[in-house]
């Protein structure tokens, strides 16, 4: 079903992106599945995930998407660096894994916002399709130029990959869906004296009151 409408929405000349999940959240209805494929992760990525899936089932905003699979990120990462440090001490080689690939998340992170911004910048300024799509193209191509000149910096080789990314729209708000107002949710983390169940507990507040996109607007700072 799912390559039937990933055809069906590339024929009409869509951005479209299909890729397979490690994990998948029913938002507590039923007990989520633990695959046997998933248990195959590294300890740090598998205790990540399993976080970031359990925030589905503690907290969700119908939607808003963006917001939920960021605040599930967050949690994830957050809660574990606190497991790796509790099971193996703050010296352990998984602590130190774990702060590299944050450092590289940062980077690149920051690196597709810029990206997002000049296309958004594009589409709300031009008008013609195809003065559009080659604008596009050209700003991409920018891109990965710039960012080649910065992979040095980056301790995980996978992200080479991005050089290999064909443009798409559906590609880029994907990353972004996940990855939205980090530094945000940083600064609420750490003005609740960097406890999770306290970060958790706004926004699970927020999630029971009847204006709760004000309520993250305002607890959160979102947009």
């Amino acid at each position: 079903r799912a390559e039937e409408e990933y055809y069906r929405l590339k024929n009409l000349n869509y951005d479209v992106q299909l890729t397979p999940v490690s994990a998948y959240s029913t938002l507590g209805y039923f007990s989520d599945p633990l695959l046997s494929t998933t248990l195959s992760l590294p300890v740090g990525n598998l205790t990540e995930l399993i976080l970031h899936e359990l925030t589905h089932s503690t907290v969700y905003f119908d939607g808003m998407t963006d917001f939920n699979e960021s605040l599930a990120s967050f949690v994830g990462r957050k809660g574990a660096e606190e497991f790796l440090n509790q099971q193996f001490g703050p010296n352990s080689e998984y602590i130190e894994n774990l702060k590299v690939d944050e450092q590289d998340s940062k980077r690149f992170r920051s690196f597709i916002e810029n990206v997002v911004d000049r296309l958004d910048s594009l589409y709300n300024t031009e008008t013609n399709k195809m003065v559009i799509l080659s604008k596009r193209e050209k700003i991409f191509n920018e891109e990965k130029f710039s960012f080649s000149k910065t992979l040095k910096n980056y301790k995980n080789k996978n992200y080479e990959n991005f050089l290999k990314w064909e443009i798409n729209n559906a590609r880029l708000l994907s990353y972004k869906r996940y990855n939205s107002g980090m530094p945000n949710f940083e600064t609420v983390f750490y003005d609740c004296d960097q406890s999770l169940k306290s970060f958790i507990s706004l926004a699970v507040n927020c999630s029971i009151k009847k204006k709760s996109s004000e309520c993250i607007n305002e607890t959160f700072k979102m947009n």
